[in-house]
């Protein structure tokens, strides 16, 4: 589930190797592949960096900018993101042997809007 404005990027100008060739850095561009695993949930505004993986069933709050691997099941936020909690590990697995997966249940049924105090 990713919200809109998702930035994710792979890769960075060179501007530290021992053979640096100009400054502030060289032609050669490094690529680091960003990785996101099953049943995550990424917010609006979300910047991924270069070489992070996102673990199992984590959500990014929304305008984090992540700079390291996000651990399966935390929910992070913030810039840099730190982690705020963690997914209850029982129900999340429990849903997910079960097959309750959000788009075979509710996808063109419409939402339940519930008013939280």
């Amino acid at each position: 589930m990713i919200g809109p404005r998702l930035f994710i990027i792979s890769g960075n100008h060179n501007y530290k190797s021992e053979d640096l060739k100009s400054i502030p850095f060289d032609n050669r561009y490094i690529i680091r592949p960003v990785i996101i695993k099953d049943n995550v949930w990424i917010g609006s505004n979300v910047t991924i960096a270069p070489g992070v993986t996102i673990g199992e069933g984590a959500i990014i709050a929304m305008g984090s900018v992540v700079v390291k691997d996000v651990d399966p099941l935390a929910i992070v936020g913030g810039n840099p993101q730190r982690t705020i909690k963690n997914r209850d590990k029982k129900t999340y697995y429990n849903l997910k042997e079960n097959n309750k997966f959000f788009y075979g249940m509710y996808v063109g049924k419409g939402f339940e809007y519930i008013t939280e105090d």
